[in-house]
């Protein structure tokens, strides 16, 4: 998809107001993935925002490990059979390197969902 540079300004000003991902594609017209890939591109990903405006980095692993465990474990309890859940374990895992890819969490937050879904895969399996 082309930007005009009206949208690329626009895009970088949202970014460093901090609006979510989700709003700076609606406030564009633009698709989710389109924000995601023009903001890697240009190299204002979430955390390089952060780091621009001399925030604090991110909460501890540990915490962010337990609330991405407990996410996890939430989201795959909604599978009813154990196709779904692979389908769901696939999404989810493939959902954390899209954000790790594109700087929104951190390659031990990304590992932490990973180890999440295989445990909770190998207790399903286990039933």
């Amino acid at each position: 998809m082309s930007w005009t540079p009206e949208e690329i300004s626009k895009l970088r000003t949202l970014a460093f107001e901090e609006k979510p991902n989700a709003e700076i594609a609606a406030t564009l017209h633009k698709t989710l993935s389109d924000v995601y890939a023009k903001r890697s591109e240009l190299g204002i990903t979430i955390p390089k925002v952060e780091a621009a405006k001399g925030k604090e980095p991110a909460p501890a692993v540990t915490q962010q490990g337990s609330l991405i465990a407990a996410r996890v474990h939430d989201t795959m309890s909604s599978a009813t059979s154990p196709e779904e859940r692979r389908q769901l374990a696939q999404h989810v895992k493939m959902e954390a390197f899209v954000r790790l890819v594109f700087g929104e969490i951190t390659k031990p937050d990304a590992d932490a969902v990973i180890d999440a879904v295989n445990k909770e895969v190998e207790q399903a399996n286990a039933e």
